[in-house]
């Protein structure tokens, strides 16, 4: 069997280390809010037992790891080691997260971020006739929070800076670590940009359009509007963000499924057994449940790989207690009335072109290219689940923005940006460089158009304002609950107080 996982032969104890390292810094990050959720949201007599079990559980994992440090790992020179958290801290104040630039959804994350600051845990909310409290994905948010609720609460603008990079810096790592390239940016460059080609379909619609329509200003708002909200194939029920774009818009959806699906692929590679498989998947629903459905594929081709140890103590007790409790929390969430079935939102005779052309567009074009080399290689099973699961993943429609769509296709797409870097660095064709930067480009400028689009207006607020005077602050939110009264909103983020979680599990 084929491997194109690239290794040199005297290179695989530094891989080893540089990996099982990885895994010690992955875990940390991922615990951390998991264990504050668990003693803020539960009631004591829960909280200590579940603790004790997740701690022992942690450190039978952590004596299971080769923690040699080495300082040449990857052959990482100082300046690398340099470049690469400075570049994770570009792209998070890029992406305006901090509060200098705009960030799409800033008002909601800010929001929530003011209430777990300024408000005791668990948050509830009397405001209301009827009382409710906070039932969303937020372990993004609770260590800046709980940092700034022992500090300043004025430093959590700068809490989830820190908290972000690092989060990014990881998960930089890790594909670094796959790719096996002593070249830090060309990796990261795929991790990031590589995406469907939005632009294209949008220009070939306008194309015909154009051609259609007596009145071409029409064609062009249409397509300038598609562009702006990179929602080209249906609205927002069809599409799948880049990673780029997704940071901005939701970084709570990306950073925990990047490192769960690193530590996965990386004991997929070893063959390693299941033994904390389940442990680590357990982390993820807190951060994001859309991710931890995401992870479907991802488990079955490590148990396709090797199914030894799938039901260890480690997995059922600290998995166990980890999700039952998490599970229980999301019981407890408001319905959401916005879901059905595809067709239910696109006409039948339209569904199965559109839905063909959406997947071509947005990853079969990947698809095509890579198959003949990937299928042949060990990393076939996760190749081939991911690609039949993101195929799959339109037919059921959740969320106001789709929200199961985008977020649940991104382990998947972690995926399917590696195994296209690696058909990239192992095979040669002409012009692959220039092929290489139009793909890329085509993926990129609709999502640069839509920063453009919001960038002089912030420039010029700022230099009217003062660049730090102006700055969005988390302390100069409103509170959730009154930020709107629109349904679809308050059924995202509130929980029910008839709940079996909150009468007998809430602190």
């Amino acid at each position: 069997m084929n491997s194109v996982f690239p290794i040199k032969k005297n290179g695989v104890i530094a891989q080893q280390q540089n990996a099982d390292l990885l895994k010690l810094f992955s875990v940390c990050y991922l615990i951390l809010p998991v264990i504050l959720f668990l003693i803020f949201w539960f009631k004591i007599e829960i909280v200590v037992p579940a603790i004790v079990v997740v701690i022992v559980v942690c450190v039978s994992y952590f004596r299971n790891l080769h923690l040699t440090f080495n300082p040449n790992i990857l052959n990482f020179s100082l300046k690398k080691h340099i470049l690469l958290p400075a570049f994770a801290l570009f792209i998070c104040l890029f992406s305006g997260i901090g509060g200098f630039v705009f960030q799409g959804d800033f008002l909601k994350h800010y929001a929530m971020l003011h209430d777990l600051v300024y408000l005791d845990w668990p948050v509830i909310y009397t405001q209301s006739s009827e009382i409710t409290f906070l039932n969303y994905y937020f372990a993004y948010f609770l260590p800046p929070a709980f940092l700034a609720k022992i500090t300043l609460p004025e430093l959590v603008d700068n809490y989830i800076i820190i908290w972000t990079a690092l989060g990014l810096y990881l998960s930089f790592r890790w594909f670094i670590c796959f790719a096996g390239n002593k070249n830090i940016w060309l990796p990261v460059c795929f991790m990031l940009f590589l995406g469907g080609q939005d632009f294209l379909y949008a220009f070939l619609k306008f194309f015909l359009q154009s051609a259609s329509l007596e009145n071409n200003d029409s064609a062009w708002q249409i397509f300038q509007q598609e562009i702006s909200t990179v929602c080209v194939f249906h609205n927002t029920v069809l599409r799948y963000p880049t990673n780029f774009f997704a940071i901005s818009w939701a970084p709570q959806h990306l950073i925990g499924a990047w490192l769960v699906t690193s530590v996965l692929i990386k004991n997929y590679l070893s063959q390693s057994n299941q033994k904390y498989s389940i442990f680590i998947l357990s982390f993820l629903p807190i951060w994001s449940v859309f991710n931890a459905v995401g992870l479907i594929p991802i488990m079955l081709a490590c148990y396709l790989r090797n199914r030894n140890g799938i039901f260890s103590w480690q997995n059922i007790l600290g998995g166990g207690v980890i999700l039952i409790l998490t599970g229980f929390f999301y019981l407890a969430h408001s319905s959401v009335s916005e879901q059905g079935w595809l067709w239910e939102f696109i006409p039948l005779k339209a569904l199965t072109f559109k839905w063909m052309l959406f997947l071509l567009f947005e990853f079969g074009y990947i698809a095509v290219v890579i198959h003949s080399f990937i299928i042949k290689s060990e990393w076939r099973y996760l190749y081939l689940s991911s690609l039949i699961f993101m195929s799959l993943l339109p037919v059921y429609v959740l969320g106001y923005m789709n929200d199961l769509l985008m977020r649940a296709a991104v382990p998947s797409i972690f995926v399917i940006n590696l195994l296209a870097f690696l058909y990239y660095q192992q095979n040669r064709f002409k012009y692959k460089k220039v092929i290489m930067v139009v793909i890329l480009v085509g993926v990129l400028l609709p999502q640069v158009l839509t920063i453009a689009s919001y960038m002089p207006e912030f420039t010029k607020f700022h230099v009217e304002n003062g660049f730090s005077e102006s700055r969005v602050r988390v302390q100069n939110s409103k509170i959730l609950i009154e930020l709107t009264d629109e349904n679809w909103f308050n059924t995202q983020y509130f929980g029910r107080n008839d709940s079996f979680y909150y009468k007998y599990l809430a602190r």
